[in-house]
C-alpha cells in the first residue's frame, strides 16, 4: 500500500485523462507531476489531494484548469506553463500559493484570475 506516498512523478507518460480514483488511498501526497503528457482537462481528478503543496502539469494540452474552492487549498507551487490549448484558470483559492509558472500560454486571458492572488513571490 502506497498510504504514506508523498511525491509522485507521472511525466511524460503519455496521459490522456487523469483520474481520481488514481489518488485514491495516497491522500498524503504533496508532489505531483503530470508535465509533459497530452492531458487535456483535470476535471475532478485533484478532489482527494488535499495535501498538495506542489503540482506540475506544463505542456499538457489543458484547456482550462479549474478547481473548487476547497481543492488544492495547501498548493505552494503551480507550473500550468505551454499549455497552448489553455484559455481559463479559475480563481486559485490557496493563500499559500508562492510560486505559480504561467508562462506560454498564449490564449489565456491573465486578468480574469490574478485579481485574488496576493501573497505571490
Amino acid at each position: 500500500s502506497f498510504n504514506n506516498l508523498l511525491s509522485l512523478s507521472l511525466e511524460e507518460n503519455h496521459l490522456f485523462k487523469v483520474e481520481a480514483a488514481w489518488f485514491k488511498g495516497i491522500e498524503k501526497l504533496e508532489w505531483l507531476d503530470l508535465s509533459k503528457n497530452f492531458i487535456k482537462s483535470l476535471d475532478e481528478a485533484l478532489t482527494s489531494l488535499n495535501s498538495l503543496k506542489y503540482l506540475y502539469v506544463s505542456n499538457n494540452f489543458l484547456d482550462k484548469f479549474k478547481v473548487k474552492e476547497n481543492q488544492i487549498s495547501n498548493l505552494i507551487y503551480l507550473d500550468i506553463s505551454d499549455n497552448f490549448y489553455l484559455r481559463e484558470i479559475s480563481t486559485i483559492n490557496s493563500r499559500k500559493l508562492l510560486n505559480l509558472k504561467i508562462n506560454n500560454n498564449i490564449n489565456l486571458q491573465y486578468s480574469k484570475f490574478l485579481v485574488n492572488i496576493t501573497q505571490l513571490k
